[in-house]
């Protein structure tokens, strides 16, 4: 019996793509598999396997961070013989449940991934650009994480606001130009809209991704939580870059595509709050 259909579920780091993950993953019959390692805030991710290891541990790659043990860029090289391989493992793991990988990463492997999973189907996420890039650049900054490692912006000046805008653009621009070619593969997932109506929009989700199962809707409708935002960070991020106007004429044309404004002052801020945040949450690692 042929497998049935993979799901890739994908974005610009820190775009929504665990809540979406979440969402989907809470449908019985499907078997889920991400790169997070602390698997606690995902508990549908059941496969005791870290996404990006599989990767880093399956494939060469042309540019690689030593210090940090992974790739500078995510894009392997090409090997038919371990594309082979790593979809075997896929779906070795998923048995007969339907596989549903969740990696941000994936957005720059998707040649890769289309010789691998031919008749894969695939779910783009997107979110704000002012909390996405302003999540990124925290972590950029602190652990030269969550960016959408690419050449592109290998090749950058270091800065975090740069490179995480960068990183939101080139997400929404590959996945423009791969719905373009296969639009019938591509779903896409609006974290606001999962938000503002989670029944509605799971069960959207569900429709356009051939998830069938009304009280999974239910149970998933239940995970998406409104939370406050504090943009002092990227107000204070954006105020300093030498590199300013050319973030926002960056940003623009997307911004315009998606509906989001580019106009910072109408945004919550409080230095205060930012910062305090930062202390709850280092705090919390120790209790």
């Amino acid at each position: 019996m042929m497998p049935s259909r993979p799901l890739i579920i994908t974005g610009c780091p820190r775009s929504g793509t665990l809540l979406s993950a979440r969402v989907v993953g809470s449908a019985p019959g499907l078997f889920l598999v991400t790169e997070h390692s602390k698997k606690a805030i995902i508990p549908e991710d059941t496969s005791g396997v870290i996404d990006s290891h599989l990767w880093w541990q399956g494939f060469e790659y042309a540019h690689w961070d030593s210090a940090r043990g992974r790739p500078l860029v995510e894009t392997p090289l090409h090997d038919a013989q371990r594309i082979q391989q790593m979809r075997d493992m896929y779906f070795g793991m998923a048995g007969d449940n339907r596989l549903v990988i969740k990696n941000p990463s994936h957005l720059t492997r998707l040649d890769i991934l289309d010789e691998m999973f031919p008749d894969a189907a695939y779910l783009f996420c997107v979110r704000s650009p002012w909390h996405t890039i302003q999540s990124i650049a925290v972590k950029a900054v602190t652990k030269g994480s969550f960016l959408l490692r690419t050449d592109r912006n290998l090749n950058l000046p270091a800065d975090a606001l740069l490179k995480a805008a960068t990183s939101w653009v080139e997400a929404i621009e590959i996945f423009e130009a791969a719905s373009d070619a296969s639009p019938d593969n591509w779903s896409i997932s609006r974290y606001e809209d999962l938000l503002a109506d989670p029944a509605g929009e799971t069960r959207r989700l569900y429709d356009a991704l051939d998830i069938g199962d009304e009280a999974a809707v239910a149970r998933a409708a239940l995970l998406p939580q409104a939370r406050d935002n504090n943009y002092h960070l990227i107000k204070t991020l954006l105020r300093q870059s030498p590199h300013r106007d050319e973030v926002l004429d960056l940003m623009r044309p997307a911004c315009a595509t998606y509906n989001y404004s580019l106009d910072l002052d109408a945004l919550p801020s409080s230095a205060t709050g930012f910062h305090l945040n930062r202390v709850k949450k280092r705090l919390g690692r120790f209790l």
